[in-house]
Order: C-alpha cells, then sequence, then structure tokens
C-alpha cells in the first residue's frame, strides 16, 4: 500500500498542523516510493555465488474445429530451477543451470499423454545473460533432450525468454520501451518459430514479499508458426497472438521477481494429406515465473 505524502502548504497552515502532530503523538507520513524515486535505471546484477531459484507454470488450451466438430487441446506444464552465478565475465553473466524438476502433459479427446522428463532432472547446464536481459548461448539447454508423444524435444526454448528484456536508459514513471523476441523450437520432426514485440509501460513501484519493485506491464503482439511432419503428412500453422505481461524487478539488487502473462490468438492448421484440409484454431494461455524464497 502506499502512503500518499502531506503536501507543501502556507507557513501557517504548516505550524499548526506540526502542532496537532506533536499534541496527539503521532509523525508525519513518509512519503511515497515514488517520491523516494522518480527516474531509475534497470539492469541485472548477478554477483559470484549468488543462488536463484525460479518456478514456472504454464497452461495452454487450443480449440481447433475439424469438419464441423470442436476439437480441445489443453496443455500444463510445470518448472523448477536453480541458476547459480558464476560471475561478471567480458560484460556478460555467466549462469549454470539446474533442472530440479518439469513435468508437460496435455489432453485431448479424453487421451492424456505425459512427456517423460526424467533423463532430464537433475541435469545442468551453462547459459550467458547479458546485463540488460538478453539469454546467450543455450547450447547446452538443446542438449538436454526429452521425447514426447515419438516427437524428440529440447528444453532450450523455456529459458531463451525467461528473464525480461531492460530499457538501455533511465526510465520515470509512466515511460516505456520497446523489446522483441525470437524463439525457435526445433523438434524431431519440424520447427515452430514465436515471434513477440512487447510495449513495456514502467508503472510504478510495488512491494513483492518484502522487496521493493519496479512494476512493468507489456502489451505484446506477435506471431506464431509451425512446420511438421506426422506419418509422412506436412502440417503447417499460423497464427497471430496478443497477451498482458505484468512483471516485477528489484531494481535496487538487480533481480527478476515474478511475472504473469496473460493471452491469446487465433490461426489456422493446413494438413497436406491426399487432401488439402484448412482447420481454423483459436488459443488461450498463462504463463507465470516467480522467484521462490
Amino acid at each position: 500500500m502506499f502512503l500518499t505524502s502531506v503536501s507543501k502548504k502556507v507557513s501557517l497552515i504548516v505550524s499548526v498542523a506540526l502542532v496537532v502532530l506533536l499534541a496527539t503523538g503521532c509523525a508525519p507520513k513518509k512519503p511515497s516510493l515514488e517520491e523516494l524515486e522518480s527516474t531509475v535505471r534497470m539492469r541485472y546484477d548477478m554477483p559470484e555465488k549468488q543462488v536463484l531459484k525460479y518456478q514456472t507454470t504454464n497452461k495452454f488450451t487450443q480449440i481447433m474445429e475439424v469438419r464441423g466438430k470442436s476439437i480441445e487441446v489443453v496443455s500444463d506444464g510445470t518448472g523448477l530451477f536453480t541458476i547459480i552465478s558464476n560471475g561478471l565475465k567480458e560484460g556478460n553473466y555467466e549462469l549454470d543451470v539446474t533442472i530440479d524438476n518439469i513435468s508437460m502433459s496435455a489432453k485431448a479427446m479424453e487421451n492424456e499423454m505425459n512427456a517423460d522428463m526424467s533423463p532430464i532432472i537433475g541435469k545442468s547446464f551453462n547459459m550467458t545473460l547479458s546485463p540488460l536481459g538478453k539469454e546467450l548461448n543455450l547450447s547446452g539447454a538443446e542438449s538436454l533432450k526429452y521425447e514426447f508423444e515419438g516427437t524428440e524435444r529440447n528444453v532450450a526454448s523455456t529459458f531463451k525468454a525467461l528473464f525480461p528484456n531492460l530499457p538501455e536508459k533511465p526510465l520515470n514513471i509512466g515511460d516505456n520501451w520497446t523489446t522483441k523476441d525470437t524463439i525457435i523450437e526445433k523438434s524431431g520432426n519440424g520447427e515452430i518459430i514465436i515471434y513477440t514485440e512487447n510495449k513495456n509501460t514502467l508503472d510504478g513501484f510495488e512491494r513483492i514479499n518484502g522487496r521493493k519493485c519496479l512494476k512493468v506491464t507489456a502489451q505484446v503482439t506477435g506471431t506464431l508458426s509451425s512446420k511438421t511432419k506426422r506419418e509422412g503428412v506436412d502440417i503447417i500453422s499460423d497464427g497471430n497472438i496478443e497477451a498482458t505481461d505484468t512483471w516485477y524487478f528489484d531494481h535496487e539488487n538487480g533481480v527478476f521477481i515474478k511475472m504473469t502473462s496473460d493471452g491469446s490468438g487465433e490461426g489456422s492448421m493446413t494438413v497436406h494429406a491426399e487432401e488439402i484440409v484448412v482447420i481454423p484454431m483459436k488459443r488461450k494461455f498463462k504463463n507465470d515465473v516467480v522467484l521462490v524464497e
């Protein structure tokens, strides 16, 4: 909760107010977080041996219309990751990431599918993070592979946009900046490409788990496209993405604290079989990332 500040008055009114405060044993109200700091600079700060643990949850619902019949696919996933910093090297942070736990499941037409994540639980990889939040060098994550419904996948896409991208310049409350992300997820039978553009706005300050955080909201637009081959059949899908992200950043300590993303999209899937079938699709998703303390 933010406290409102005592506005300046003419000297006589101020004197009377102080007398009343002293007589009742009260102290003047504290200035709000906004008044303490109007211009801020955001940078990640990950000193050597710092340990951060993040938990992720995501839910994805897709509805397809196939020959007049509605088919719903629901996918759920969770993750728990420990990140240990090896400090700043050549201008970027070198991080060790351990997958403490991870799961993924999907339901469609009363059938439930669960990915076997046991080969990668407990495994670690190295990644690099710039002070502005650019994820680099995820080849180690690409080598951590698992199978889902006969398709080989890897965990790199989970980390390609894990950390919010920060502005290059100091900001005042109400200022905005634009960032872009491209996520390419390759599997054994195709690839998925997600492109997003985020218009971020610095809304103000808020306390999260006792931390003084900057609150940022982002209006996200983008596209999702994929090309896969199943049993010799080519499947191509295209669609748009719209979402609202809300995230929190402890700028005094340079730590990402929390993000919630709610979004939706529409598109189509084209199946190139004996005949070409175009299937309209609608999707909704919600993703959460939180620092576990």
